[in-house]
């Protein structure tokens, strides 16, 4: 009767562990390149609504102060500031991060005439209670953005490495070897950061790498690839009319378990496709 009775507590413990489990909140996270986009993007707002993300990194998000002028962009006389449209329109909280240019003191727009700025942002649902920029080596950052989520601060990052083409440099053997070397180093850099026991850490964003270089092997080994533990296909991100290679990742630490990860079917106003993965802290 005693061993029926321990059995039955086994099994009542057991389903309430399970039941625990299953109502354990996920955080879904995405990552997405605006390609620099100079308008509001009324169809990636359409996605981000369906898709529900609790944080997401963006990059190419531009800031053009009223005035401002650029020669690869047509820039509104009104000037443009994306990020903050789109937050506004989602009701999220955003953080911008100027990653390629001189860094202004506020991690806020500035209100300079005649600036533009360029960068990854992040929108989070989550208000979030702290930021900084983290310099990863020839003009590259991570944004960190801190936020509470089932109790715990998660450091969620954002960033954008070098691409082997730009305008105004072309693709040459020059070009590629240039970009290779300072991806690898912004991957040291980085690696370095967040040591061998990051905790509580999502990186995500277009590091521009193509998996036959083996560029990201070294920052596999102190994070989770969400797209390799759990992801379905090629992962292929760019183009996005017909994607042919994966350059957009997201990495956990390993203190969180990796549910999913997908690459979206959305198409329209940027040249990548978003990543979504949904994580839950261990």
């Amino acid at each position: 009767m005693k061993r029926f009775a321990n059995i039955i507590i086994l099994i009542f413990f057991l389903l309430i562990c399970d039941l625990s489990a299953r109502n354990a909140k996920k955080l879904r996270i995405m990552t997405l390149n605006l390609s620099s986009s100079v308008s509001l993007p009324s169809n990636i707002i359409k996605m981000i609504k369906e898709l529900d993300p609790d944080v997401i990194s963006f990059q190419e998000a531009i800031y053009a102060s009223p005035g401002s002028r650029s020669r690869w962009r047509s820039v509104p006389k009104k000037g443009v500031q994306v990020i903050q449209e789109m937050a506004r329109a989602l009701g999220y909280h955003y953080t911008f991060g100027y990653g390629q240019n001189k860094p202004p003191h506020s991690m806020q727009f500035p209100d300079t005439s005649g600036t533009i700025y360029w960068g990854p942002a992040v929108l989070s649902k989550h208000k979030i209670l702290s930021t900084r920029r983290i310099p990863i080596g020839t003009g590259r950052i991570l944004v960190e953005s801190v936020f509470l989520f089932n109790g715990k601060k998660i450091k969620f990052y954002s960033t954008h490495l070098p691409p082997y083409w730009w305008p105004g440099y072309g693709l040459s053997a020059k070009r590629i070897k240039w970009a290779y070397n300072v991806r690898k180093e912004q991957i040291r850099s980085m690696i370095k950061f967040f040591g061998k026991k990051a905790r509580n850490s999502v990186l995500a964003g277009d590091f521009n790498s193509l998996s036959i270089f083996n560029e990201m092997d070294p920052l596999m080994k102190v994070m989770n690839d969400g797209f390799f533990m759990k992801g379905k296909g090629s992962g292929a991100t760019w183009p996005a009319y017909l994607p042919l290679v994966r350059v957009d990742y997201i990495f956990a630490s390993r203190d969180f378990k990796i549910l999913d990860c997908f690459v979206s079917d959305y198409n329209e106003d940027t040249d990548h496709r978003a990543v979504i993965a949904d994580l839950q802290i261990k």
